[in-house]
């Protein structure tokens, strides 16, 4: 918007001197080297007795509307280059999300097969086990078999021992009472043959060979048999042992069966909590896509509508210098009014975006770091720039690196002495010694210099020392 103009007394007396031929006053920008223009020493604008010769710009009325306009679209675009910007950061989000997710997945999904070929194996080493202890019981139950039949045949040999003594007992009563004889028992009872006993010198010699030889005969049966228990004892007892182990064994075999299954089955749910975190995290994507989009689109329509209010103000001006040029009399564009009750204007007639601030950085172009004495704007090639305070134009013209630079003395207030640079500019709209006011317009954008692109780099010193311009000029 086309602000309130800084030429307070002599905009007035302009206006004044110049109401006849135009009714609506507009707003002064300072011109050079005019023909026919009278340019006071002391003083960057026209004498108010000169004015009546000059075409000035279009009614303020009118440059407002426009201004105010294309501001409109400017607040827009970047409105929607905010929105894309969150859009664009939130999707680089998502992506890195997404990246870190991608190889949290390969690694599960690696992880995964081997998990399974665990359980299988573990499934393999149970069952051997369980094949084992399978086999122990077999032979503890052999054993246990084995054992219980000694148990019986020693019942039984005590049982016969014990019937055995009984009946010697009863033999060697009867043959002290002389009834002993070669009788079918004796023969049967001693494993004597005939000729034996009928050999015997008398009854009790018969009674006591007898009785010696069914003792023994059974008390070594017994005594095998008791030792074969004992063995068998000591056999079962280490089988047992044997399936205890083994018992132990499959149990061990079995825990671990089971962690080894929840593991995997632990990865596989997390493969498939993450798929469907990543299916989530891609449809946040595609809206944070759509909306980049659609942030696009905006900023496109506003770049437009910019673009024909641009055409529309150039259409004007070069209306307005047509006419003047048919009058045969110098034109005068519109002066950027001052920006609020500030001390310091703005250098660009718009919302400006800062593309590098003031301070130290890694230089663009040389690559190392170093003090960046002033804060770039973004800004295309022939943009106006504008004067931020009245002063005296110190220097116009190359100065080194800076390209084509206009320099600016505005002298003391404040209890400081300031200068401002303006560098890298396509053209210099003022000259040296020159006095210029707050909003005038200096010299337009351009890339001369050292410099990747055009842009506006603006400098505000201090007592000779480089200070950052944002907290000055609100940008």
């Amino acid at each position: 918007m086309f602000r309130k103009s800084l030429l307070s007394v002599t905009a007035v007396f302009a206006a004044c001197a110049l109401a006849l031929v135009a009714p609506q006053v507009p707003e002064l920008t300072t011109v050079q080297d005019f023909p026919g223009a009278a340019v006071s020493s002391d003083s960057a604008f026209p004498s108010a007795a000169s004015q009546s010769a000059w075409t000035w710009g279009a009614p303020v009325a009118q440059a407002d509307d426009l201004n105010d306009r294309r501001k409109a679209q400017e607040r827009r675009r970047q409105q929607a280059k905010q929105e894309l910007e969150d859009a664009h950061s939130a999707m680089e989000g998502v992506d890195t999300q997404l990246a870190q997710l991608y190889i949290k997945q390969k690694e599960i999904a690696a992880q995964i097969p081997i998990a399974v070929a665990e359980v299988e194996e573990a499934n393999v080493s149970l069952a051997a086990a369980q094949r084992k202890e399978e086999a122990v019981a077999t032979r503890l139950r052999a054993a246990e078999q084995e054992l219980t039949g000694l148990k019986q045949s020693i019942t039984e040999d005590k049982q016969k021992l014990d019937e055995s003594q009984k009946a010697i007992g009863e033999l060697v009563r009867r043959s002290y009472r002389g009834e002993v004889g070669s009788s079918p028992m004796a023969l049967v009872l001693t494993n004597t043959s005939v000729k034996d006993i009928s050999q015997l010198a008398s009854a009790a010699d018969t009674a006591t060979v007898l009785q010696t030889r069914l003792t023994s005969q059974l008390e070594s049966t017994l005594a095998d048999n008791r030792a074969k228990e004992n063995r068998q004892q000591a056999l079962t007892s280490s089988v047992a042992d044997l399936k205890a182990e083994a018992e132990a064994a499959v149990q061990e075999y079995q825990q671990a069966l089971a962690s080894k299954k929840q593991k995997a089955d632990s990865l596989v749910n997390l493969h498939k909590e993450n798929e469907a975190v990543e299916a989530q995290l891609s449809q946040q994507r595609q809206a944070f896509a759509a909306s980049e989009q659609e942030a696009q689109k905006e900023i496109q329509a506003a770049q437009a509508q910019m673009a024909a209010i641009d055409r529309e103000i150039q259409a004007r001006e070069a209306a307005e210098r047509a006419k003047a040029k048919k009058q045969n009399k110098p034109y005068i564009p519109d002066t950027l009014p001052s920006t609020g009750s500030g001390v310091w204007g703005k250098p660009l007639g718009r919302q400006m975006s800062i593309a590098s601030p003031w301070g130290y950085r890694i230089h663009p172009v040389l690559g190392y770091r170093r003090l960046h004495t002033g804060v770039d704007l973004r800004s295309p090639t022939g943009e106006k720039q504008y004067a931020v305070h009245d002063g005296v134009v110190r220097s116009s013209g190359p100065y080194g690196s800076c390209g084509q630079t206009v320099t600016i003395e505005h002298g003391s207030f404040g209890g400081h002495r300031w200068m401002t640079r303006h560098c890298h500019l396509s053209a210099r709209l003022v000259s040296t010694g020159q006095r210029v006011s707050r909003g005038q317009v200096i010299g337009l954008t351009g890339s001369t210099g050292r410099v990747t692109g055009p842009h506006v780099h603006f400098e505000i010193w201090k007592d000779g020392q480089s200070v950052n311009p944002i907290p000055y000029t609100g940008l």
